[in-house]
């Protein structure tokens, strides 16, 4: 019965994103919404880790179960996905030197920060 309750939180804050999406007409997806709110709620103390823990575990343990019905959808546009095949992969490898550029930098930035308060408590 445990579970129920960590399933019905975690999908409440889902619903409550959806109802948010849905209602101001946004175009962030409410399932992003509700994420967001449940990750907000955790973080403030609102809702305790122990009380979605084994929820959310068992859901990341099935998570490859949720990538069947993308799959099967990418294999019914295979002859779409072959015709920009080009465009696809270049727009790919191009994002993906785009996000470890930003990262590297961003890594960058935060040890630099790191470092100067390390120095500035020694002091």
């Amino acid at each position: 019965m445990a579970i129920i309750k960590q399933y019905l939180i975690i999908f409440s804050c889902l619903f409550i994103g959806e109802l948010i999406s849905y209602g101001f007409n946004l175009t962030v997806p409410g399932n992003v919404l509700g994420m967001v709110i449940l990750t907000i709620a955790l973080v403030s103390g609102i809702i305790k880790l122990e009380a979605v823990e084994k929820a959310a575990d068992q859901l990341i343990k099935n998570l490859t179960m949720f990538f069947i019905p993308l799959t099967v959808g990418v294999m019914a546009y295979k002859d779409m996905l072959m015709e920009n095949l080009l465009p696809i992969i270049v727009s790919t490898i191009v994002s993906l030197f785009l996000v470890l550029i930003v990262t590297g930098h961003v890594a960058q930035a935060l040890a630099k920060k790191k470092g100067k308060t390390q120095k500035e408590d020694k002091e």
